[in-house]
């Protein structure tokens, strides 16, 4: 396969405090995929404006102006990888993004977007294998994902099916969101009440967020805080899913897919 046939764009939220975790995946995937250039690109603007506002990166670029470099570059063929842990709202920006490229009249590449991470029943079980072991749990575990504003969307499934599949694998596992559905601070009465009865006198907080941005230095921290006030002894994973052995094996695998195809 020639290196300038194919190109891998990784597209990615953005973090205004925590864009080292993002370059730490880019060279992760450099040295999985060494003879294909690999780009990165961000589609959260505010976090963009917020990163040149303070000077931190001048080169961070949104994805439809990497597609466009990328595809002036001469590249044959384009795959975005879609670095979003469900398949909702920001996934489906990526989507509607690169399709309006392939419809360009004067586009001469053909373009290719991965899955979301947790899309896939198969990837989702491991994810799930990965993060909760219930033989071994003596605390309650709080997961707590960002969230969504509307019900009807596109992979809002994946969303539920993840909360149903934690809580059924223990009555200690609970699932929250910083927003929408779940809310935390719709729950946070449940969430306290549920560990007084279970006699349950640690939390674990799982924050299920691809980098350690702003909500974990804020909102996560913020629920630590409320929960111990309440008598729980609170302990937070702090430990970034995008660096996770099971989430870049899924992206890895996802990409592999695709290049196979080209071939």
């Amino acid at each position: 396969m020639e290196n300038k046939k194919v190109a891998i764009v990784l597209s990615c939220f953005g973090s205004a405090i925590d864009l080292q975790s993002y370059e730490a995946f880019r060279a992760h995937m450099g040295e999985n995929f060494q003879t294909i250039p690999i780009f990165i690109a961000y589609t959260s603007n505010i976090v963009i404006k917020k990163l040149r506002s303070a000077g931190l990166a001048a080169n961070v670029k949104h994805l439809k102006q990497v597609l466009s470099e990328v595809e002036s570059a001469g590249f044959q063929h384009i795959i975005v990888s879609s670095v979003y842990l469900f398949p909702t709202e920001e996934h489906e920006r990526v989507k509607e993004t690169v399709d309006a490229f392939a419809h360009l009249t004067s586009s001469k590449a053909k373009y290719y977007v991965t899955d979301s991470i947790l899309n896939a029943v198969e990837d989702l079980h491991a994810f799930v294998s990965d993060i909760c072991h219930p033989e071994h749990q003596q605390e309650a575990q709080l997961f707590i994902t960002h969230g969504f504003f509307r019900l009807d969307l596109r992979g809002a499934s994946s969303y539920f099916y993840l909360k149903d599949i934690l809580e059924r694998l223990s009555p200690n596992n609970i699932f929250a969101s910083l927003e929408g559905p779940y809310a935390y601070s719709l729950q946070k009465e449940f969430i306290i009440n549920s560990c007084r009865i279970r006699n349950l006198l640690e939390v674990k907080i799982v924050p299920l967020l691809l980098v350690s941005g702003h909500h974990l230095v804020s909102d996560i921290r913020e629920i630590a805080t409320e929960l111990e006030a309440e008598g729980l002894k609170v302990k937070i994973v702090e430990k970034n899913l995008l660096s996770m052995p099971i989430v870049l094996a899924i992206l890895k695998a996802q990409l592999e897919k695709h290049l196979e195809d080209i071939q």
